[in-house]
């Protein structure tokens, strides 16, 4: 070969392989701690930066991610990558980027070729996911703006008229939270994947509204206003069969339902109530037929096991119904259509403002508690609540002078301690001082007679008191001390 071809093809293999020789030195001289010059990752250069660099930028970006979803206009659920599941992947990463280092390193090959034309190296899915994760926090319970049903126009009651009136249509914003979760993942994955996103932003996600699984609804109002007046008047009718009222007497009852009450009532088409005056009057007068015990006549088995009879006439103790006042309070009642539970108005007081009964537990007006009076046998019994407080022989009015304690059952008028009895008959006056004084009728009562040494036997007959029931001092102030005006005095032969 000619000496100067043979110079031509020699320069050029001498001066690859300098050139060869000089990229080894280079790359392996000056970045022997980081990747080759011209190596990009998902489109970002990270010549000379080391693994554990690379690492570091592509955990802090994914963490510094926010997610935001967008409802209307406004945020409806906002939160990092990780509170949706999405977590860096940091060995997997680590693992791939590791791999290329090396090669890198110990590739001739691949250092020729990255100097040359560069390594470009993508990773896809450089995160786990958590789909428990995910579906505990992407749900439509958690946006800002509460989820509601869909409702057609209707008819509802108003609270504070208490009619119905036309409720407009509601459209419900309710959501599959499946196909919301499916659609905000694909976009969250898109993001990721295509590095959409730059460190610190907020992926944006509009919600689509195929995801909303409430139905379209209907407004049409014209048929449910035709129907206001007579679904009114229909709910006023039965709001008195949902009341009751309640009479009680002691610890029995007597109900007047809700069932009966609706049949006095006629509501117009104004909605005005009328009730039928004389079916009240008849109720209220059924009442009082049934639970009235004063002025009556009166059936008392006695302590010694007797019954006696005490005539209406002498039988001021009990329980009366005020008619008149009952039958316009039942009224106010009826008309407030609210449930009540009470006693019927009586007519409650005597001329010293106290009451004419005590206790009573239905048609039984004594129910255990009263003052028992035998002037045949010259004693007193005294209960309370079925209790025997005291018992003891007694001195009642005298007999031959004829003024003969009064028989009948009467309410104690009041008490008072001490006191002084005065009185007049034909042959004096007298004047009388006593501890305890508790009178029941015509100016006679109970009280202690200190000017006696003896009580009962025969003594009222031809001794006996002014008409007053007399009692050992003891026995008077047991009974003072636990006796209350209102409480029945029964005395009988």
């Amino acid at each position: 070969m000619h000496k100067k071809a043979i110079v031509i093809v020699i320069i050029p293999i001498i001066i690859a392989a300098l050139a060869a020789v000089g990229v080894y030195i280079y790359l392996t001289d000056i970045h022997t701690t980081g990747f080759l010059r011209g190596t990009a990752l998902n489109g970002e250069d990270i010549s000379g930066k080391t693994v554990d660099e690379v690492v570091s930028v592509e955990k802090e970006w994914m963490e510094s991610l926010k997610v935001q979803l967008v409802e209307n206009d406004k945020t409806a659920l906002e939160g990092s990558m990780s509170d949706f599941g999405y977590t860096f992947n940091e060995s997997s990463f680590r693992q791939t980027l590791q791999d290329l280092d090396d090669k890198q390193k110990s590739d001739f090959l691949v250092m020729v070729k990255t100097f040359f034309a560069g390594s470009k190296l993508t990773i896809d899915d450089d995160y786990t996911f958590d789909s428990a994760v995910n579906k505990k926090f992407a749900v439509s319970a958690s946006f800002a703006e509460p989820r509601v049903k869909s409702e057609d126009a209707s008819l509802k009651i108003n609270k504070k008229t208490d009619l119905y009136e036309v409720a407009e249509a509601v459209q419900g914003n309710e959501i599959d939270d499946d196909k919301l979760q499916s659609y905000v993942n694909s976009k969250i994955k898109e993001a990721l994947n295509g590095r959409t996103l730059s460190k610190s932003d907020t992926l944006k996600i509009d919600v689509p509204s195929d995801v909303y699984s409430s139905k379209k609804v209907s407004n049409d109002t014209t048929a449910l206003a035709a129907q206001i007046d007579e679904k009114n008047k229909e709910h006023r009718e039965e709001e008195f069969k949902d009341m009751n009222i309640t009479y009680t007497f002691g610890s029995a009852t007597e109900v007047l339902s809700g069932d009966t009450i609706s049949q006095w009532v006629t509501v117009s088409d104004d909605l005005k109530v009328t009730l039928d005056e004389d079916k009240l009057k008849e109720y209220v007068a059924n009442l009082a037929s049934k639970y009235n015990t004063r002025y009556l006549g009166r059936s008392f088995k006695t302590t010694g096991g007797k019954t006696i009879k005490i005539s209406a006439a002498k039988n001021e103790y009990g329980y009366t119904i005020n008619q008149d006042s009952e039958i316009k309070q039942l009224k106010k009642d009826i008309l407030a259509m609210k449930s009540v539970s009470r006693e019927p108005i009586y007519y409650s007081t005597n001329s010293y403002n106290n009451p004419n009964y005590y206790s009573r537990n239905g048609t039984d007006d004594l129910n255990g508690t009263y003052v028992e009076i035998s002037l045949t046998d010259q004693h007193l019994w005294f209960y309370v609540g079925g209790k025997l407080i005291v018992e003891s022989d007694i001195v009642s009015g005298c007999v031959d002078n004829g003024t003969e304690t009064a028989t009948g059952c009467y309410p104690l008028a009041y008490k008072k301690s001490p006191a002084t009895l005065t009185g007049q008959n034909a042959e004096d006056e007298w004047s009388s001082d006593v501890d305890y004084w508790m009178p029941f009728y015509s100016g006679e009562g109970l009280h202690d007679a200190p000017w006696r040494s003896a009580f009962g036997g025969s003594i009222y007959v031809s001794d006996g008191s002014h008409g007053c029931v007399n009692l050992p001092h003891s026995v008077a102030k047991k009974i003072y001390n636990n006796i209350v005006p209102g409480m029945a005095i029964i005395i009988y032969k």
